[in-house]
């Protein structure tokens, strides 16, 4: 394997991201994406930029492009949007692919981690907010999380 590209598997990092544009682009070049592997590797980037508290211009750039390929990718090769799926079917999905926890999904919408479970499991609806709050998060619109 060449230095400084990522392995053909998607592994968890809990490390740092780097601060500068070469270190970032040292890790993972950003280039189109072509494949799951591809896709989970430049997701687990935006994870490793997502906890900076404050990003900076060089961090910025970087994440701003990798998304621009994730949602070229996304456009590509989700059935989200390509086929009739209930709303709670596209939250479980969503969820699924970014592989999120119930409590990440009740602070992201503002719930506690049983009122989060309930929504998962149909026993509770979104409401107007959670749609919204979906919609920004996952940059889609909020007619999937509308009935």
């Amino acid at each position: 394997m060449e230095k400084g590209t990522m392995s053909t598997t998607a592994k968890h990092k809990s490390i740092a991201a780097p601060t500068t544009f070469d270190a970032l682009i040292g890790e993972w070049m950003p280039t189109a994406i072509h494949d799951k592997t591809a896709y989970r590797n430049a997701l687990e980037m935006v994870r490793r930029l997502a906890v900076v508290p404050a990003l900076n211009a060089d961090q910025t750039r970087y994440l701003d492009t990798i998304c621009v390929l994730a949602a070229a990718y996304e456009k590509e090769h989700r059935t989200i949007g390509k086929s009739k799926l209930e709303p709670l079917e596209v939250l479980r999905e969503f969820v699924a692919e970014h592989r999120m926890k119930v409590r990440e999904l009740g602070a992201l919408l503002g719930v506690s981690e049983s009122a989060a479970s309930m929504i998962l499991k149909g026993d509770r609806a979104l409401t107007l907010d959670h749609v919204r709050k979906l919609a920004e998060r996952f940059k889609v619109s909020t007619a999937l999380f509308v009935g």
